[in-house]
């Protein structure tokens, strides 16, 4: 199989990302970028130049709508939706190029996993901050130890956690398919509050929790040329989670931040050359 750099990985991204955009569209679905996105977004108008993937984040009615659009038949993309996928691990959906293979370092294989986007829900949380930050202990909790029994033999060798080495046997003793049914649970309120947490939080809880109406708007931005959707209140959301987002990290920090290897399938090779053309015309024209 041919290897796919990160320049033409990140081509696949954006043509995956044309599609959920075409598909939201013709369906009446509002999403938005989120995280490392939508700062590229914002501050390069596409992905970050040493960025390697794409995150969108709908709310509750606009995810349940999306997740049975994508579940149509297409012979290029695969949805994978944790509750309909039976052998997908994942508590959170993503859309898979089915041209490609992907493999991430350090955990189990996943059938059917390839170049993809993740898609990620909102999910209301208490309007107490003691009681969100409970629930928040509760999702983080479920979801390391979800990370633990993701992990391959050599991923338990380069941890240097001695808590996730200790913990890995529990862990592991708890399929993930059983971890992923527990924390889409804890996600699922279906009580309207004022404050929503995405259900993969990365960030630290005072950088999870965002106010509703801040996702209730959204504009379009170009990104990579596409017109994609926004939240309107963009600023608010990233000022949140990061700070002063416009302000580039430090040298040493602009590196992936998957720790992935992908490849082409047998037969897609054309495709291959052709991202890669067009790759090649734009470093020119630069």
């Amino acid at each position: 199989m041919k290897k796919i750099d990160l320049e033409v990985h990140k081509k696949i991204l954006v043509e995956l990302l044309r599609y959920i955009d075409k598909t939201c569209r013709e369906h009446d679905i509002k999403y938005s970028l989120i995280g490392g996105s939508l700062i590229g977004a914002i501050r390069h108008g596409g992905i970050i130049p040493w960025d390697d993937d794409i995150d969108i984040a709908l709310v509750p009615e606009d995810y349940k709508k999306l997740m049975m659009a994508l579940s149509e038949d297409n012979d290029r993309y695969l949805l994978l939706n944790p509750k309909s996928n039976g052998k997908y691990p994942y508590p959170c959906a993503k859309l898979v190029d089915v041209r490609t293979v992907l493999v991430e370092n350090h955990t189990k294989e996943i059938e059917n996993y390839g170049v993809y986007v993740d898609i990620f829900k909102y999910h209301f949380v208490p309007n107490n901050r003691m009681k969100r930050y409970i629930h928040y202990l509760y999702v983080n909790m479920i979801k390391k130890m979800f990370g633990l029994s993701m992990l391959d033999k050599t991923g338990l060798k380069s941890a240097k956690n001695i808590g996730k080495i200790l913990l890995y046997p529990f862990a592991n003793l708890i399929t993930p398919y059983c971890l992923k049914r527990i924390y889409m649970r804890s996600c699922d309120s279906k009580v309207s509050t004022d404050f929503v947490m995405l259900n993969w939080p990365a960030y630290g809880f005072e950088h999870e929790i965002q106010l509703k109406k801040n996702t209730e708007e959204y504009i379009d931005v170009k990104f990579e040329g596409l017109d994609v959707m926004i939240f309107k209140n963009y600023d608010e959301i990233l000022r949140t989670i990061f700070g002063d987002y416009m302000k580039l990290p430090p040298e040493e920090d602009r590196v992936p931040k998957h720790n992935t290897k992908a490849w082409w399938k047998e037969g897609y090779e054309g495709e291959a050359e052709k991202l890669e053309r067009k790759n090649d015309s734009k470093e020119k024209v630069e």
